[in-house]
């Protein structure tokens, strides 16, 4: 495994303004996750992520590559995004993979548990769509598809070395 200084756990934040695709791309990572893993049984009220076409939040930890990956894709509001790291903490995550808005209570939560427990903390986003004109012929799908699948990459690189 690799880590940033030696850290023993990874904080991935994918962030983004309300509505630009945050819980649909961290649904296809958990789904895509399970081709090559198992849903860990470290806390029976996670919820399972079995297809990507569901539209409702998920919180999920997963065995995979050797360690475990813990998702939740919930990341608006800072009480749930709050309640959602200490479920995922007490799974004992290699790498937390979470949806959080660009500024405001749920980056100082986030902030708050990576700071306490000495965890690196990388960020990134979905990629953006700006309909200025009001055309656009991207498919958003595809684009969070796409991003998804370079989150389980740097997911397997992390934990694979």
């Amino acid at each position: 495994m690799w880590y940033v200084a030696g850290m023993a756990k990874v904080f991935l934040s994918l962030t983004g303004k309300h509505n630009r695709g945050k819980s649909e791309t961290l649904r296809l990572v958990c789904f895509e996750l399970l081709h090559y893993g198992k849903l860990s049984s470290c806390d029976p009220s996670l919820d399972v992520c079995t297809t990507p076409e569901d539209e409702k939040d998920i919180i999920a930890a997963i065995d995979v590559f050797g360690g475990r990956v813990c998702i939740a894709s919930s990341g608006d509001v800072p009480n749930i995004v709050k309640e959602q790291i200490g479920k995922l903490d007490r799974c004992n995550c290699d790498i937390i993979v979470m949806a959080s808005r660009t500024k405001g209570g749920t980056v100082r939560e986030i902030w708050n548990y990576v700071k306490k427990n000495e965890i690196c903390l990388i960020s990134t986003s979905t990629y953006q769509i700006e309909e200025i004109a009001g055309v656009c012929a991207v498919n958003s799908t595809q684009l969070n598809s796409r991003r998804a699948k370079e989150i389980v990459e740097l997911v397997r690189s992390m934990l694979n070395g």
